[in-house]
């Protein structure tokens, strides 16, 4: 509904200008689309039917009492839903069952994980990740994808 207000008000501002009033200039950014980024490693998986991809801004969501934004660190985190943890030093490791609010906006199931980056955008996301794809994930993200 915000999104079908701002572009209406953007629209009638063109040749209204009471319009130009209803702009509210701190709700007209979005956080950018970087596909293909150097960054991100591709999806494996095919059977995505939502959740952020690679190169997209992550979701905030209600988590144990508080928001998933919260719950990250500064650094890269790997956020679950429902499986084994791995086991990797550089990374936080964040379990959420997968249901609610989160899963929907995550396409989680048993099993999903989302690799993090520490500017809060999505480097890499698997159905079953390994120690080893999380770990060649991370690589990439730190060299810049060289």
């Amino acid at each position: 509904a915000a999104r079908a207000y701002r572009d209406a008000a953007l629209a009638l501002s063109r040749e209204f200008p009471f319009a130009r009033s209803l702009i509210n200039s701190g709700r007209l950014s979005v956080p950018t689309a970087q596909p293909g980024s150097p960054l991100d490693t591709p999806d494996a998986d095919a059977d995505w039917r939502g959740g952020p991809a690679p190169g997209r801004a992550m979701l905030d969501a209600p988590i144990d009492k508080g928001w998933l934004v919260d719950r990250l660190g500064l650094g890269f985190s790997l956020l679950t839903f429902g499986s084994p943890p791995l086991s990797l030093p550089e990374v936080a490791a964040i379990d959420a069952l997968p249901d609610g609010l989160l899963q929907q906006r995550y396409d989680a199931r048993p099993g999903t994980a989302y690799l993090i980056r520490p500017d809060r955008y999505v480097a890499a996301r698997w159905r079953h990740p390994t120690a080893e794809a999380v770990g060649q994930a991370l690589d990439r993200a730190i060299a810049g994808g060289t």
